[in-house]
């Protein structure tokens, strides 16, 4: 990614920056303390955007300070405008968010998630973890150096890190939502046993009960969901159960063209369930005893 006109400031309309899919809102608290700020000496640094479609502009760092902006009813801003990618403008954000002075634990989880989807959708080839991979392209160094750089400034283990990620990765917009809510704040504890709640309607009460107060932790809400249901737990499902009714409903839907046309089009991969690996008729067997 690089800058359309390096040393350049550009004059943007306010109402052309779009603030939409923060990776972290707006607080009105942070909004009041800046505009006394900005009230008496301006907008200092320039915001960063990214041109999109319709001449309009991404907002990549700087929601604050356009926010007060329009409050302070001002028509423009000033801004840097970069040339890159929706993933580099995600990690862009993310790294500006995660360099302030304080990041609470839901946003550092929700950042970091954002970061690491944003990266392996730059760098597929990473997906697997493959060291090689990462080699090859000069990207190992790069993000071992991020990890290595957020541990020392958190005090925490890559292994720490890793789990960071997985908390933000395990929840949904509506159960962010929920937990921005909470009356008490969220900590990395509560992350951790949440990611650990495999049932989406088990995590989705247990944010709505911190949501309402309800309990202290996440751990004393799962404890009262298990009351609640007399200790018994939802039984786990067969991901492979699941994903094989989902097939046969598709299959039992679509029209005998639609089959036809499914099994020239996927005939390798049939062919490779049937002689690659176990036998079909042996796999089976075995499944069934």
């Amino acid at each position: 990614m690089k800058l359309t006109s390096p040393g350049q400031i550009l004059l943007i309309p306010l109402d052309l920056i779009d603030l939409r899919n923060r990776v972290r809102p707006v607080t009105e608290a942070a909004v009041d303390l800046l505009a006394v700020s900005m009230a008496e000496r301006g907008i200092a640094v320039p915001v960063d955007v990214r041109k999109i479609k319709g001449g309009r502009y991404q907002l990549i760092d700087g929601a604050h300070r356009v926010t007060v902006a329009r409050r302070l009813g001002l028509t423009e801003i000033a801004a840097q405008e970069w040339d890159c990618t929706l993933q580099e403008a995600r990690m862009m954000e993310v790294d500006a968010n995660l360099s302030t002075a304080h990041v609470a634990p839901l946003d550092l989880a929700v950042s970091l998630a954002e970061r690491k989807k944003a990266y392996l959708a730059l760098h597929p080839e990473a997906k697997g973890g493959v060291a090689g991979a990462l080699a090859k392209h000069g990207l190992q160094g790069t993000e071992m150096s991020f990890a290595e750089f957020l541990g020392k400034a958190l005090n925490v283990t890559p292994r720490q890190i890793n789990r960071i990620v997985a908390a933000g990765d395990a929840l949904s917009p509506d159960e962010i939502g929920l937990l921005r809510t909470a009356p008490r704040a969220v900590v990395m504890d509560d992350l951790y046993t949440i990611s650990k709640v495999r049932e989406p309607d088990e995590r989705r009460r247990v944010c709505h009960l911190l949501s309402l107060g309800e309990v202290k932790s996440a751990a004393k809400a799962r404890a009262y969901i298990s009351a609640e249901t007399g200790g018994v737990q939802p039984p786990v499902k067969d991901p492979v159960e699941a994903e094989f009714k989902a097939l046969l409903t598709a299959w039992s839907r679509a029209s005998m063209a639609a089959k036809k046309r499914f099994l020239l089009d996927q005939a390798s991969e049939v062919w490779s369930a049937q002689n690659k690996g176990v036998a079909l008729q042996n796999w089976a067997e075995a499944t069934e005893a």
